[in-house]
């Protein structure tokens, strides 16, 4: 069993099907998980078969939290796609796990330390808890002893692979290291209690600071791995993860720099402030127009999905560092076909020019240190990444407020990039739709009934998130794949009951229910909650992105 864990860890997305020496490469790479779960939230909407989901919960503890970011599309061009498109489910499963939203991650502050930076004295001096993963022995110390070393913290957790992947490589590095100038030290959140179980497979010769509140504050990060690299009381890299080498070590301590690309998108947008200027992602702007702004790359902040913010007086629509096709298809999303996600909702008539600035063409990242590549991505980033914010009064629905966003971003886009976006009726599906029999306030009451308190042996009863797998949809999508009389082109059901995917239902249905063959028996369980399948057939819309200039950017 140990054996097996281990060698799971060694091939970190091993789980997946990618063989090593691939060490976290796409999968990785388009996995932007940020901690700040109120940036995710639209992303719910999505629904996920019960095969992805059961895909993912095994799959959750492969790819736990390096972050980068999205999936993307277009026809016919995707030979990555598949990778980037279930990239962006992992990342919208992440919503539903609780372990992957405990990390403390701290926005950053007036007290931040970058790369350059003088460490104050209480970074040596504070009294630490630790944990020694080897004898785990716990014990409380400061690092006075360590003010001429290079230390090496590296901020994980015991649900994070690549984590341990790479506390694995510096455990491995570390029995060539001078440890009178060299000490790793890792940095978590969580307690002692919760990292026995590594201990006990690893036994790795490191005593890990654990309950962490102070160096997560001091150096903010919002992903998982995070290094930091301090020597002689200076902040002198926070390079990812895969940079961490006896050589580039050897480098450090004769105060020469190696080659290494730094982890430092660290920053978060404040909502509350005025987007795109200094201390607040300062960005070139494209447009400032009528309270909407559309900006370049906002360096040194992380990405953001379209995220709706409301303050007293007015709200916030923005999307911060996404190419082209992400911010369209988020603007979208919401009228675009349920079933569709990026890799499916566009038809593209474009010069491949424009084509290679859209997302599925993004480099990939080494994640094996090739600064060259990597260097690649970033200046990749610098010129095709984008941000853009409407402000409104308080008094605009979310409706409302993403309809005018698309006007204004379809008049920006044709305007600096010669692209016309356009909703249009796309291929015709024939599909299941779930509907409401009843009124939604009755329906809702319906789904919050409390549950039996005894379960019987053919029934399954939960109260869980409407629409999550592998409960409410589970019952009502598995057996119409049993129905080929139906003749659908999509096995999962769409949600069109105006029930938010995230509503806390409780339900009560046989079990039995998920080999129907017949849709009667399944109608019969739904009435009971004042809902319906209805059986679609109709073109469905998707968006069209076609060039009608030509404009060098």
């Amino acid at each position: 069993m140990k054996k097996n864990y281990r060698q799971q860890i060694e091939s970190p997305i091993s789980s997946m099907g990618y063989p090593h020496p691939t060490p976290i490469p796409k999968m990785m790479k388009k996995l932007k998980l940020q901690s700040n779960s109120s940036a995710l939230l639209y992303i719910q909407i999505l629904k996920i078969t019960v095969f992805v989901t059961l895909y993912f919960i095994v799959s959750m503890f492969s790819l736990s939290a390096q972050t980068s970011r999205k999936n993307s599309g277009a026809d016919g061009l995707l030979s990555r796609s598949a990778i980037k498109k279930l990239n962006l489910l992992i990342a919208l499963c992440s919503l539903c796990f609780p372990t992957m939203l405990k990390a403390q991650f701290y926005t950053p502050d007036s007290t931040s330390l970058y790369v350059g930076d003088k460490v104050p004295e209480n970074f040596y001096t504070t009294k630490y808890k630790l944990f020694d993963l080897k004898s785990k022995a716990e014990s409380i110390s400061d690092l006075n002893a360590d003010h001429d070393k290079l230390i090496v913290l590296d901020f994980w957790a015991n649900w994070c692979k690549p984590c341990l992947y790479y506390l694995m490589k510096m455990d491995s590095i570390s029995k060539e290291l001078d440890p009178s100038k060299v000490k790793i030290i890792p940095v978590t959140y969580q307690s002692s209690k919760d990292l026995i179980k590594i201990a006990e497979r690893f036994a790795w010769n490191y005593r890990s600071i654990t309950e962490d509140t102070v160096l997560a504050k001091m150096f903010p990060h919002q992903s998982l791995p995070h290094m930091i690299w301090i020597y002689k009381g200076k902040v002198v890299a926070k390079p990812k993860s895969d940079y961490v080498s006896k050589e580039n070590i050897a480098l450090i301590l004769h105060e020469d720099m190696p080659k290494m690309v730094q982890n430092n998108a660290i920053k978060a947008i404040d909502p509350n402030k005025s987007l795109f200027t200094v201390n607040n992602g300062k960005a070139d702007l494209l447009v400032d127009q009528k309270g909407f702004k559309m900006a370049g790359f906002v360096d040194q902040y992380f990405t953001v999905p379209l995220t709706i913010h409301r303050g007293r007086d007015s709200m916030l629509i923005y999307s911060i560092n996404n190419p082209l096709d992400q911010l369209i298809y988020q603007a979208f999303h919401q009228d675009v076909f349920q079933l569709f996600d990026i890799t499916s909702a566009f038809q593209w008539n474009v010069l491949p020019s424009t084509l290679q600035k859209q997302s599925f063409n993004e480099p990939v990242p080494s994640y094996q240190g090739d600064y060259a590549q990597d260097l690649k991505v970033k200046d990749w980033m610098l010129h095709n990444y984008y941000s853009y914010a409407l402000q409104l009064p308080a008094s605009y629905t979310d409706a409302d407020a993403r309809h005018l966003l698309q006007r204004r971003l379809q008049k920006a886009i044709l305007a600096h990039f010669g692209l016309e976006v356009e909703l249009i009726r796309g291929p015709r599906k024939r599909y299941a739709a779930l509907q409401r029999l009843k009124p939604l306030s009755v329906v809702e009451q319906l789904l919050q009934q409390p549950l039996s308190a005894k379960q019987s042996a053919d029934s399954v009863q939960a109260k869980v998130a409407f629409f999550d797998q592998p409960h409410f949809q589970l019952f009502v999508s598995a057996p119409l794949r049993n129905m080929k009389q139906l003749k659908l082109n999509e096995n999962a059901v769409i949600n069109e009951t105006d029930i938010p995917n995230d509503f806390m239902a409780s339900f009560a249905f046989p079990k039995s229910m998920r080999k129907a063959t017949e849709l009667q028996s399944v109608q019969q369980e739904l009435k009971r909650y004042g809902m319906k399948i209805v059986i679609m057939d109709r073109k469905v819309p998707m968006l069209r992105v076609s060039q009608v200039k030509k404009i060098n950017r």
